[in-house]
């Protein structure tokens, strides 16, 4: 994947878990204010009912029935209350006394919810004013306020399913939001182990040279010196091989791309005739070196022999001129890494000397 369809991925990704988050917490948000429109619509409501029982009081009490069948199909409840009624299935209940009381004073209104058996009302009480012909009827009553009408809804079902929405509403809230983090930790984890392969590409660069993909001089001598160390440890044999190629073997001057195509193809001649447990690397701008432990003389001078054949034949002796130089481990105490070197560089300065293709020993 490119790094424009990388970015391109990275932006659908967030900005689909932030739209999406975005939306269930709105419609989170509504569901749980759902209850309140229920209730203001709820208030409305019971305001017109009272209204209408106002109204039909004040002119005349006909209408009492068709309202009942209305508000019981409606889940309303009316009822026209008093402290002190002609009729005892008028009498003002007990909460509702301080209402009553209030309104004497010029409340116009009084709302309350309260939870009974496990159901759930809304109670308006209103007050009401009786016409003159009316208040026949109460003539014991001293003021024009005889009592008041109470409406009552119950909002059990409605606000059940409300509570059920609000909870579908929070599932999938959470389940949106687990999607989300789920996502964008798999994606974090592979752009994280992107990064981390990256990083180990950068750092392998740093020791590897990029035209040939051998050891760069730096590391392959940080590596000359763990392997002599070992070397030292349990006694065993060490050899340090540097193959130079002069590239101006006819006299002329060959092109840039010609000399990294040489160095190309005869780094991979190098690296088919190493063991696994041999290490390469490009030395200088035209050498290499081979460190190869655990191998006879003989078994060294054969490798170096097949590896300068197989270049010349491949490159063509009047393109390159191969000149090898091997130095030996020497087991005395002063003997270091950097002598091992100082002997297969001088090896190999008397193998150019010669100006032919030849292999010279320290």
């Amino acid at each position: 994947m490119g790094i424009k369809s990388e970015r391109a991925a990275t932006f659908l990704i967030s900005m689909a878990s932030v739209v999406t988050l975005m939306i269930s917490i709105i419609w989170l948000v509504y569901i749980f204010s759902i209850k309140g429109y229920i209730v203001k619509d709820a208030k409305e409501n019971m305001r017109g009912i009272a209204s209408l029982v106002q109204y039909s009081a004040l002119n005349g009490s006909g209408k009492f029935e068709q309202l009942h069948t209305f508000c019981r199909d409606e889940n309303f409840t009316v009822r026209l209350i008093s402290l002190e009624p002609l009729n005892i299935a008028n009498l003002a209940e007990e909460e509702d006394a301080v209402a009553l009381s209030l309104f004497s004073k010029g409340l116009g209104e009084y709302f309350t919810i309260y939870k009974e058996r496990n159901k759930t009302f809304i109670k308006l009480l209103s007050p009401i004013f009786y016409n003159d012909s009316c208040l026949k009827c109460h003539r014991q009553s001293e003021s024009l306020f005889p009592g008041a009408v109470s409406v009552i809804f119950d909002m059990t079902y409605t606000e059940s399913r409300s509570e059920t929405l609000g909870t579908v509403a929070l599932i999938a809230f959470i389940i949106t939001l687990v999607m989300a983090l789920m996502i964008s930790f798999v994606y974090g984890r592979k752009k994280i182990r992107d990064l981390r392969m990256l990083s180990s590409d950068i750092e392998k660069f740093r020791y590897i040279d990029d035209v040939t993909l051998f050891y760069n001089r730096t590391f392959f001598l940080k590596r000359l010196g763990e392997e002599f160390e070992r070397s030292r440890r349990y006694r065993s044999n060490l050899s340090l091989m540097i193959i130079s190629l002069d590239l101006l073997s006819d006299g002329t001057t060959l092109s840039q791309n010609k000399k990294t195509e040489i160095l190309k193809s005869s780094a991979e001649i190098i690296k088919s005739h190493c063991r696994d447990s041999d290490i390469y690397g490009r030395y200088s701008d035209n050498a290499f070196a081979i460190i190869i432990p655990e191998a006879t003389r003989e078994g060294v001078s054969i490798m170096a022999d097949k590896v300068m054949k197989k270049i010349l034949a491949k490159e063509g002796s009047r393109e390159v001129m191969v000149s090898i130089g091997i130095a030996f481990m020497n087991f005395e105490e002063a003997y270091s890494p950097e002598i091992l070197l100082y002997d297969a560089e001088a090896a190999l300065s008397r193998a150019i000397e010669h100006r032919e293709n030849r292999i010279e020993f320290s």
